[in-house]
């Protein structure tokens, strides 16, 4: 399966768009590729693969599009003082 063209790819890779790519994990791993073939064609990490798909089969699927805040990290939207 592939989800978008090169171009496409090449313009959502430099945005890092995120949900983007946790959607297309998703994607690719109910179409049955292979791990190690996933994290090439997403560009992830093996580890961040199975953050994602462990968290999809936990929470479910919509879980995944939505990122968490990490404790060591501020919030982007609380007030700088």
């Amino acid at each position: 399966m592939k989800c978008s063209s090169s171009n496409t790819s090449v313009k959502l890779e430099k945005k890092n768009n995120c949900p983007v790519k946790r959607v297309r994990i998703l994607l690719f791993f109910v179409d049955g590729l292979n791990i190690p073939k996933i994290a090439e064609l997403v560009n992830v990490t093996t580890p961040k693969f199975n953050r994602c798909v462990d968290k999809a089969l936990k929470q479910g699927a919509a879980a995944v599009l939505h990122k968490e805040q990490r404790s060591d990290q501020p919030s982007k939207n609380a007030p700088k003082g």
